[in-house]
């Protein structure tokens, strides 16, 4: 049975532009070793069908981390966003629908982005 998705990004079709820049920043990390740094965050849009979460999962296998995938009407509290304290460190966290999340939930994300804390915590970095 034939997968859907390409199991790299190379195989990757469309979205030639964002591929390169992808291919660019994921090459420039192992080539600088860098792999016990978080990856910055990166913002994937564009309208339905094409291929936000196919590319978040292959940016997740590229740099051979766990994923965590949500979709931002299901964050519907700051509780929902207690699962960072358990991630592994530098799980690939991917927010699907994220112009729906709360503006509670959204503003409870700067903390853990920016300082890798939960309500003033360490977390592992993601």
């Amino acid at each position: 049975m034939a997968k859907l998705n390409p199991p790299r990004l190379d195989e990757y079709i469309g979205q030639s532009r964002v591929k390169a820049n992808l291919h660019t920043i994921i090459t420039s990390m192992e080539e600088k070793r860098l792999w016990d740094d978080p990856m910055d965050h990166v913002l994937l849009c564009g309208p339905p069908g094409l291929g936000k979460t196919s590319l978040a999962e292959l940016i997740a296998t590229e740099l051979r981390r766990p994923i965590i995938k949500f979709m931002g009407p299901q964050l519907k509290d700051v509780a929902s966003l207690s699962v960072l304290q358990n991630t592994l460190p530098w799980t690939f966290v991917f927010i699907d629908e994220i112009h729906a999340l709360p503006s509670k939930v959204e503003e409870a994300l700067y903390e853990p982005m920016d300082e890798f804390k939960w309500k003033g915590s360490p977390i592992n970095s993601f």
